[in-house]
């Protein structure tokens, strides 16, 4: 299960996630540059998943070792992941690691067990969980540059008009509007294509 730490403002936002144009939106996760994905693996011996540490992805050796959840935690790297490849031995439990990460963690994550991405073999687990987590974090990217824009505007106008308040049922935090956003496109984007493609252009002709 991906894991999508709740570190957002509180602050209130005053704008309609329906308003929000999903089909473009859609299309930067799907047009841009794909998210860096790297992955910890996290054993003991480093020989143990020493295929996992050659594992590469379209050209890229995307792990690295690290020998213990404390040497992970305590050398702060673990930030720059977000696969976590935790060994059955280990001295964490996957759901005690997936409550210290969430704690530090700034972009969503995923922990899984050795043993859970090799019972379909190493190839098809780890490239189906790069691909998941190259969209998961295109989603987050794209959501958090949609709230700073919309902070950003609001800041320099300085002020919004009534009636822009009163169209807005109830006023959410920031973490609401980006929860919400953020499943909105998910949503959007796990459509067959056929759907997804009907679903823009129709978004684009109620927007004329």
């Amino acid at each position: 299960m991906i894991v999508t730490p709740h570190h957002s403002s509180t602050r209130s936002f005053c704008e309609n996630v329906e308003d929000v144009d999903l089909p473009t939106l859609a299309l930067s996760v799907t047009s841009e540059k794909k998210p860096i994905v790297s992955a910890s693996a996290i054993y003991q011996d480093q020989l143990m998943c020493q295929d996992l540490l050659e594992f590469e992805y379209k050209g890229a050796i995307l792990a690295s070792w690290s020998p213990s959840v404390h040497s992970l935690l305590r050398n702060g790297l673990y930030q720059e992941h977000s696969i976590f490849v935790l060994n059955d031995s280990s001295e964490c439990s996957p759901t005690a690691l997936i409550d210290l990460l969430s704690a530090r963690m700034k972009k969503p994550f995923i922990v899984v067990t050795d043993q859970e991405i090799r019972q379909k073999g190493l190839k098809n687990s780890f490239e189906k969980l790069i691909q998941q987590m190259e969209t998961e974090l295109g989603i987050e990217e794209i959501v958090q540059d949609y709230v700073d824009n919309s902070v950003k505007n609001f800041t320099e106008t300085k002020s919004v008009a009534k009636s822009d308040f009163q169209l807005i049922t109830s006023i959410q935090t920031e973490k609401e509007f980006k929860d919400l956003l953020r499943n909105r496109l998910s949503q959007f984007l796990s459509s067959p294509p056929e759907e997804f493609l009907k679903q823009a252009i129709g978004e684009i002709r109620g927007k004329k």
